[in-house]
């Protein structure tokens, strides 16, 4: 009964200690800022609206495209996952994240 209480103990306690160490492992400073990348991320003009796009990796183009009211950095997981074996390129949509509005409605 004792060793199955301390067992029981044991799962809780990695249980509470993975999301920290899942915390932390994402905080360091070399873990990639999607969405405000100013090292790749770059503007296009397209109908006189700028909108901001960030590219990854290398082989065969992927584009990926965020949900509305969501920007690049809702990508986060697909981009490095995809990135190893595919272009990756995302793109903020109109009037999300870095890209512009524009004056013209939306339809």
């Amino acid at each position: 009964m004792f060793a199955s209480n301390i067992l029981k103990l044991m799962i809780v306690i990695l249980f509470m200690v993975m999301p920290v160490l899942s915390y932390a492992s994402d905080n360091r400073k070399d873990v990639i800022p999607y969405g405000q990348n100013s090292a790749v991320g770059k503007y296009a003009d397209i109908n006189g609206i700028k909108l901001y796009y960030e590219i990854y990796g290398s082989g065969k183009p992927l584009v990926l495209i965020h949900g509305n009211g969501d920007s690049i950095a809702g990508l986060t997981a697909q981009i490095k996952y995809f990135s190893p074996n595919h272009k990756v390129i995302v793109m903020d949509s109109r009037g999300h994240g870095k890209s512009g509005l524009g004056t013209e409605h939306l339809n």
